[in-house]
């Protein structure tokens, strides 16, 4: 799987540039190798998963995958879920920042139906609200980021757009739709935790501003480096603070367990490195400088054997997710709320597994079964 010539292959970034070569191994070699262990990988997540979703796959709804596996995928959206999407949809339109020549990634990207699976039960506004913040931010992703486009000085911004309501002066339509996210919060009462959800944000953009630079400079960021940028990742730590606005959530003069802190920090590392295992072939396809060329580059590791080290790596966050959430709820100091917080890490743990198999982003294989690694190379 190296060139047989000596020389080294080039990889290209998202945005088509070059970035270093990884040990003689070309786009082509990653691709193949990911290709040969992807069915591998992808058993081997629903073993590492089945203690945690079969305690939560039926309250989540979720439905086989219909493949050689036993995959679970997000359920068709009921009344109230349809009418979350329908309504972050027109605002999305609304305020620009989705043209409507694009509106099928509303469509696809599957956001409402994952909330609603998640957090169906605590009301259709909190359920308004979380898709309303993950829109803005993969949309801002999808069309600043991965295009260069983010300045260094936008994660303050939002940050002041979401503590205080003031625009700068020629604000895009991420900054109004973060706006609107804000007063949206402050309608359910939700004014205490705007200093939290907006550090949250601007942390969030501050990895995404790094993950940016890696792109433009054709470099590769140590696996420590890309685990920081995993965890610092407010997709899912946002949403769980804002699950705190619905009746039952954690009061707003209690401080969060520390145990609950960091399961909802190892919750998002997980949902991301999860994430990258299901959506692997496409990454190597496209030759992106993704976690497994980041492994390969660190340790001198071969496509397969990159693959092999994320899945243990995977399997031992889930461990420490597990052990976690068990302390929480055996301790008589930690009050129902803090129970019912680990039941929606639990959930939520869940439900981005189903997502990344039912999104049009990843590999559309109906047939994977499970088989050996016959060449570990």
């Amino acid at each position: 799987m190296t060139d047989k010539t000596g020389g080294v292959f080039q990889f290209n970034d998202a945005y088509g540039c070059p970035v270093q070569r990884v040990h003689g191994y070309s786009r082509d070699d990653l691709a193949d190798g990911i290709g040969r262990v992807l069915p591998w990988m992808r058993t081997r997540l629903v073993m590492s998963y089945a203690r945690v979703m079969d305690s939560v796959r039926r309250e989540l709804g979720l439905v086989p995958r219909g493949s050689g596996i036993q995959e679970w995928i997000l359920p068709p959206l009921g009344g109230d879920g349809r009418r979350v999407k329908a309504d972050v949809r027109q605002w999305a339109l609304r305020r620009g920042f989705v043209a409507p020549e694009h509106s099928d990634r509303l469509d696809s990207n599957l956001m409402a139906d994952i909330v609603y699976a998640v957090l169906h039960d605590l009301g259709i506004e909190v359920c308004r609200v979380v898709t309303m913040y993950w829109e803005v931010i993969i949309n801002l992703d999808d069309d600043v980021i991965e295009n260069g486009r983010l300045s260094p000085a936008y994660p303050a911004t939002i940050q002041t757009i979401i503590a205080s309501g003031r625009l700068p002066d020629d604000p895009d339509p991420y900054q109004i739709a973060f706006r609107d996210l804000r007063e949206e919060i402050r309608g359910l009462n939700g004014d205490w935790m705007l200093p939290l959800f907006a550090q949250c944000v601007a942390t969030s953009l501050t990895g995404w501003l790094r993950e940016q630079q890696w792109r433009l400079d054709g470099a590769f960021p140590s696996f420590d480096d890309y685990l920081t940028y995993a965890t610092d990742n407010g997709l899912i730590e946002g949403a769980l603070l804002l699950s705190r606005l619905t009746p039952g959530g954690i009061p707003r003069s209690i401080t969060a367990p520390t145990e609950l802190v960091h399961l909802e920090r190892v919750t998002g590392t997980l949902c991301r490195l999860t994430n990258d295992a299901v959506g692997a072939l496409r990454e190597a396809r496209q030759g992106s400088a993704s976690v497994f060329v980041v492994i390969m580059n660190q340790y001198g590791l071969s496509p397969v054997q990159s693959a092999t080290f994320l899945i243990g790596v995977i399997d031992s966050m889930l461990i420490t997710h597990a052990s976690l959430g068990a302390l929480v709820r055996r301790s008589p100091a930690h009050q129902p709320y803090a129970q019912r917080h680990v039941d929606l890490a639990d959930r939520m743990l869940c439900g981005a597994y189903a997502w990344e198999l039912s999104t049009i982003r990843q590999e559309a294989t109906d047939s994977l079964a499970p088989v050996p690694i016959l060449d570990p190379t």
